[in-house]
């Protein structure tokens, strides 16, 4: 069977589901079907092409550009991998690939077997390269920190540099920058330092000074950590994209501000019922960054899996697909926005698949009949 009459026969499938299931579908006034390239590129937008995914913005909008220089939104889900494991056996690396390019995805994101590169689907990498956690910085006044950094990218980054696949790479998860008006909070984390380091030192400072020096010693780490892991990693690869350190919750849009120049993308994990444009919007203004917002979901009653995971909780499988095609669709029509990745693969009530191993079939024929227009009601 050839991929138009695989393309044909899942479509018949998306209608048929989507009356089953009574899922409401964007309006076909999204824009013509149009080729794609083999990386999933939409051919009614050209840009520069490298060889490698990069962000462009054109007629206002930013894209990530294909390796083939067509317009790219990152459709992608989370974790994929086996449950309770970290990797694939190689023999069902294409039966996974091929489930996730009949939902219209492109993108196997953060914490997905890294193997699915170049089985049609792109891999966003998340590089261990900064020793930070989600609960504690590292010493980035320390100059040994830059020395591990750059060691570190090496091993990690180094030798995916050749595989145009890779979409980029995230440096860290959701790490403690704090909301706006808790600066010292932060402070204080580096005030748990060993007395006579440089962090330290430097925090003692800020504290003395009261919150605008706090307020100024969070840019000044945020202004390190971005600009050390960036020369890092484009001295190990400089052929990929920086995707950010993955947001939580409403950073201080002055450290989103020192993204400018050391990163291609800001991402921020969000569980709202609807996307937060409005801040979303003060992150790429405040940055000059498009956005992807890497990872959303919705969890809804799933017999025999954890009931654990983030995400507002819908009372049926049905209502939890009408709630992803409705997010989705407000943040693609939003200029800055460059994806949307889906948390996740397996596991949970935020899983895409049931404890049979089966994708859920209200949820994945949302996916197919909203990512394959993504890019029109981006356009």
């Amino acid at each position: 069977m050839s991929i138009w009459h695989r393309r044909i026969a899942g479509n018949c499938f998306v209608l048929i589901a989507a009356w089953m299931f009574m899922i409401p579908f964007p309006s076909l006034s999204a824009g013509p079907e149009v080729s794609r390239d083999s990386y999933g590129g939409w051919k009614l937008v050209t840009g520069l092409k490298t060889g490698f995914f990069h962000t462009q913005r054109i007629n206002g909008k930013w894209w990530i550009i294909s390796p083939e220089g067509n317009g790219f939104l990152s459709k992608g889900v989370n974790s994929v991998h086996p449950p309770q494991k970290t990797v694939f056996p190689s023999v069902a690396l294409e039966k996974v690939a091929s489930t996730l390019r009949a939902w219209c995805m492109n993108t196997a994101a953060c914490w997905s077997d890294p193997a699915l590169a170049g089985n049609g689907l792109a891999v966003a990498l998340r590089c261990r390269i900064t020793g930070a956690h989600q609960h504690d910085f590292p010493d980035v006044f320390d100059p040994s920190w830059k020395k591990e950094v750059e060691e570190a990218a090496l091993t990690e980054c180094a030798p995916n540099k050749s595989n145009s696949w890779v979409l980029g790479y995230f440096t860290d998860n959701e790490l403690p920058w704090k909301h706006e008006e808790e600066a010292e909070p932060f402070v204080d984390e580096f005030l748990k330092l060993p007395g006579n380091s440089p962090g330290y030192k430097e925090a003692m400072t800020a504290k003395m000074g009261g919150l605008p020096a706090m307020k100024a010693f969070r840019e000044r780490v945020a202004e390190i950590y971005f600009r050390t892991t960036a020369s890092a990693i484009r001295a190990a690869d400089p052929n990929h994209m920086i995707l950010g350190c993955r947001f939580a919750g409403r950073p201080p849009l002055g450290v989103v501000g020192k993204m400018a120049g050391s990163a291609d993308v800001v991402s921020i994990n969000n569980y709202s019922n609807t996307p937060p444009v409005d801040f979303l919007r003060e992150m790429n203004r405040a940055s000059g960054l498009p956005v992807i917002v890497s990872e959303f979901s919705f969890k809804a009653p799933a017999p025999e899996l954890e009931k654990n995971g983030s995400g507002a909780l819908k009372a049926t499988q049905a209502e939890r697909a009408n709630a992803f095609s409705d997010y989705a669709g407000r943040l693609v029509r939003e200029d800055f926005c460059v994806g949307y990745h889906w948390f996740k693969y397996a596991e949970n009530w935020q899983g895409v698949l049931q404890a049979d191993g089966t994708p859920w079939p209200e949820l994945t024929a949302a996916f197919t009949g909203f990512n394959e227009q993504a890019e029109g009601f981006h356009r």
